[in-house]
């Protein structure tokens, strides 16, 4: 006969866990959840049901998800200029997610993010662009002409003073070490993922 291990009793002070995650695609909530002392399987369930209906219930009463750090949301102007894509040569039509490590025709990367925004800035008469999305979605990850180039966008028509939508596109990039720690350095390529539709650029919000 196996001897039971005696049952300790374990209160919320003597054993806590808190941790962050996000949930959501097009609303994307940022949550914090702390447990404490014992639950099973059904009682976190409950809870995390109980979250979701919660946070189903905001969006259907018109509220949207805040970004940790960022500021109340703003619903983006709707224009109604095209988006600037390159019309003297065909776009070539969506590739398939590479393998890791590297991309056919572009080179070896380190890794990759879904992209969400495309946003440009101007410092002495030169376009500057990043790429935002994943877990670089307030400051962004450097991308040159070149690679949007490449991406099917036609760069000359890009404004640095519209933030543009990457809709179905995957960033990937390549670190460097600065000060002892790994950083990302700059997006190499974009490619769009997205299931059906030729790779046809961005569109501005």
């Amino acid at each position: 006969m196996t001897d039971q291990l005696p049952e300790v009793e374990v209160s919320t002070e003597a054993a806590s866990t808190n941790f962050y995650w996000t949930i959501g695609h097009e609303e994307l909530f940022n949550l914090q959840t702390t447990v404490r002392g014992v639950l099973d399987a059904e009682q976190v369930s409950a809870h995390l049901s109980t979250v979701i209906s919660a946070l189903k219930e905001v969006v259907a009463h018109g509220g949207h998800a805040k970004q940790v750090g960022a500021s109340a949301y703003t619903k983006p102007a709707v224009l109604s200029d095209t988006p600037p894509t390159i019309t003297t040569e065909a776009v070539p039509e969506a590739e398939p997610v590479p393998e890791r490590v590297h991309i056919e025709g572009v080179g070896t990367y380190d890794d990759e993010f879904e992209a969400v925004e495309l946003v440009g800035s101007s410092t002495g008469g030169k376009n500057y662009w990043k790429v935002k999305g994943g877990r670089f979605t307030k400051f962004g990850v450097t991308i040159w002409p070149e690679a949007l180039k490449a991406a099917g966008f036609a760069v000359d028509k890009l404004d640095v003073s519209k933030t543009y939508r990457l809709d179905g596109y995957v960033a990937y990039y390549i670190t460097t070490e600065k000060d002892g720690k790994v950083v990302p350095d700059k997006v190499i390529a974009l490619r769009q993922v997205q299931v059906g539709g030729p790779a046809v650029g961005v569109m501005p919000y």
